[in-house]
């Protein structure tokens, strides 16, 4: 059959969790996920997968990409009434990360932006020379880079509303961290951030009880895991820190 237009393959890379999705046909990359960490190790692996995949697909298939928190910058932006330009959002963002004590310089391409009137808005930057080598493999492997959005991004643009009745916090569970998305209102509230350190499960937890000492009231709870192995323990945390709250599992089609 002939293909009126290109065809479009979604990357997910991830510590431990790196695939490649065309249509129905999933490839999870065969390392050992421990061994494969760094944001290089990604690259890699990306470059790996995209040697076989991107020929079935066509040439100049467009590439869509979901990278791991780790690899970005990330800083919520409390709403601003006075911006008027995208130079001065750019500006409000830069100062947002200073402050946060991750100041950005040439080396990080960022973008910025509200989704919503009077809602937190979400600035996100990722590392040039590492943009660059990412394009490098595109190119190589003749296919198109159509988009990359670090997770948090990723969940913060394509989550559908949130309930404005009932205040959620959105956990996004990786190898290395667990980052925690609360909205209220509707509205992306803020967001923190829990290394993992030892297991998973505690340190799920640690951040869950400072949620709740955050928050009054957290009356849903959704959360999406970059490996779907090994995942059993989450509802029972969600169970200890947060009782009697409904709680919902997302899947990639969330994001893709």
């Amino acid at each position: 059959m002939l293909r009126l237009w290109p065809e479009t393959i979604v990357a997910g890379l991830f510590p431990g969790a790196c695939w490649l999705q065309h249509g129905r046909h999933r490839v999870d990359f065969p390392a050992d996920g421990r061994s494969w960490t760094g944001a290089d190790d990604l690259l890699r692996a990306l470059d790996a997968m995209l040697g076989d995949f991107a020929k079935s697909a066509g040439k100049h298939a467009r590439l869509r990409i979901l990278v791991s928190d780790s690899v970005a910058a990330l800083a919520a932006l409390p709403w601003q009434e006075q911006l008027s330009s995208t130079a001065e959002l750019n500006a409000y963002a830069l100062a947002c990360f200073e402050h946060q004590g991750q100041p950005l310089d040439e080396g990080w391409i960022m973008q910025a932006t509200f989704r919503r009137f009077r809602g937190a808005g979400l600035a996100y930057a990722l590392p040039r020379p590492w943009m660059e080598q990412l394009l490098e493999i595109a190119a190589l492997r003749s296919v198109r880079l159509d988009g990359i959005l670090p997770m948090s991004a990723a969940a913060y643009w394509r989550r559908r509303r949130a309930d404005p009745r009932v205040p959620t916090v959105l956990l996004l569970l990786e190898m290395q961290r667990i980052t925690a998305l609360i909205y209220d209102r509707g509205q992306l509230l803020t967001n923190d951030v829990q290394p993992v350190t030892g297991d998973a499960k505690s340190s799920m937890a640690r951040l869950l009880r400072r949620v709740s000492a955050s928050h009054d009231v957290i009356g849903r709870a959704e959360w999406w895991s970059a490996r779907s192995a090994d995942m059993e323990f989450v509802p029972a945390v969600f169970e200890q820190c947060l009782p009697n709250v409904n709680v919902l599992a997302l899947d990639e089609k969330e994001w893709c």
